[in-house]
């Protein structure tokens, strides 16, 4: 899995929001995993400031057909992207403590809990 973002918005959220985004990539180990991806995934846009104040958002992927593409296991090397189109306005990312010296951490968790044991 890899993490895209788009610091001045995708789509409609172009110039007002940033966007975050996910991908699964192929993988060697990917015909012994459950398909298609439904675990929880959590992004948080980490704020520098020493506080616990961070922007998180949850992506609950719902297992529908018309998400295959997104979350069926990968024929190419990378399905494409889903996410949070308007996960946090430029405007409070830029006020806030979110990006230090040209520097931003963003966490990203996926909840495996619920996957079979292999």
């Amino acid at each position: 899995m890899c993490a895209v973002l788009a610091p001045f918005g995708e789509g409609k959220a172009v110039r007002q929001y940033v966007s975050l985004f996910v991908s699964i990539l192929r993988d060697e180990y990917d015909a012994i995993l459950p398909w298609p991806f439904k675990c929880p995934v959590r992004i948080s846009w980490m704020n520098q400031d020493g506080s616990e104040v961070h922007l998180t958002e949850c992506i609950l992927p719902k297992a529908l057909p018309e998400n295959d593409p997104f979350l069926g296991r990968p024929k190419a090397e990378r399905n494409p992207a889903f996410g949070i189109q308007r996960f946090a306005l430029v405007a409070d990312i830029v006020k806030g403590k979110y990006v230090v010296n040209n520097t931003a951490f963003i966490r990203v968790n996926v909840d495996v809990s619920k996957v079979p044991t292999l």
